[in-house]
């Protein structure tokens, strides 16, 4: 539902006191300002809560697959990775150019 429909749809259950034309509701006249402010922050609240629900599942669905992208690297590598020579290897190797 598009959102200025339905904040249109909440404030209009606070009304009190609505206009009337021809024998045809109008515009509202007069708001309950008590419940006008509770409903209106409620659904922003509402909609930030869905909002930091939907980022927190996906944080936690892509560190899942990165997970799993990086034990099947390593099990497709055989298990070992790849690694700076120690300082002892690196010894040997220069004392054999020598």
């Amino acid at each position: 539902m598009p959102g200025p429909v339905l904040y249109g749809s909440v404030i209009d259950t606070t009304c009190i006191l609505w206009g009337e034309k021809c024998g045809q509701r109008t515009s509202c006249q007069y708001y309950n300002l008590d419940r006008f402010r509770q409903r209106f922050l409620g659904l922003q609240v509402v909609f930030v809560c869905g909002g930091l629900l939907c980022f927190l599942l996906t944080v936690v669905f892509l560190r899942r697959r990165a997970g799993l992208q990086e034990a099947t690297a390593a099990a497709a590598k055989g298990g070992y990775e790849l690694g700076s020579a120690s300082s002892k290897e690196t010894e040997q190797v220069e004392e054999k150019k020598e």
